[in-house]
């Protein structure tokens, strides 16, 4: 087993993360709830954490130039295909 002094990924609250990619908690429960946000830990129950260099990953990934570059990556947002971000309504 991993001595815990050789841990060095520090654990961050949904408080942290929220307030880190100015979103609201609901808003990060829906990303989790869908598989679009950051990786997260949970400890027990509703205890949830944020690895901080799966986050910094996760942002690193979505951290795009042009819009033109953005498009060639192919991802949705969660909602789109139901009428949000880029949905066509009739």
């Amino acid at each position: 087993m991993a001595d815990m002094t050789e841990v060095s990924d520090e654990l961050l609250t949904v408080l942290a993360v929220t307030d880190c990619l100015k979103v609201s908690k609901w808003t990060l429960a829906n990303w989790r709830r869908c598989g679009f946000g950051p990786p997260y830990v949970r400890l027990k129950g509703n205890d949830i954490r944020y690895p901080a260099t799966a986050l910094m990953g996760w942002i690193e990934d979505r951290t795009v130039r042009s819009l033109d570059e953005e498009r060639d990556q192919g991802r949705e947002f969660p909602g789109s295909a139901v009428g949000g971000f880029g949905a066509q309504n009739e």
